[in-house]
Formats: C-alpha cells, structure tokens, sequence
C-alpha cells in the first residue's frame, strides 16, 4: 500500500466532519484500487470508501 495524497479541509478543525484525507494505492504498480481514509481534527476516523 503506497500513500497518494493527503488533503486537508482546516475550516474542519472543529467538528465531526472530516479534516484530513489520506489516499492511498492498494498496487504500487496500479493507480487502480484506492482507498479512502478521513479523519476528524482529534484523528478519529470518519469513514473509509474505495474506489476501482
């Protein structure tokens, strides 16, 4: 698994929707196959999705 990106949403900072979203790449050698994590400003995890 290989992070892709990282995007922020600072005006999140305080509440339960998400701050951060980390993307990163089931395959190293596919851009196929990527999951989603979000997490609010206190690193609580506020969903995770994949996309093919």
């Amino acid at each position: 698994m290989t992070l892709l990106s990282v995007g922020f949403a600072p005006h999140q900072h305080n509440g339960d929707e998400a701050f951060a979203i980390f993307e990163y790449s089931l395959d190293a050698d596919q851009l196929d196959g990527v999951l989603m994590v979000a997490y609010t400003s206190d690193g609580e995890v506020t969903g995770v999705t994949s996309e093919d």
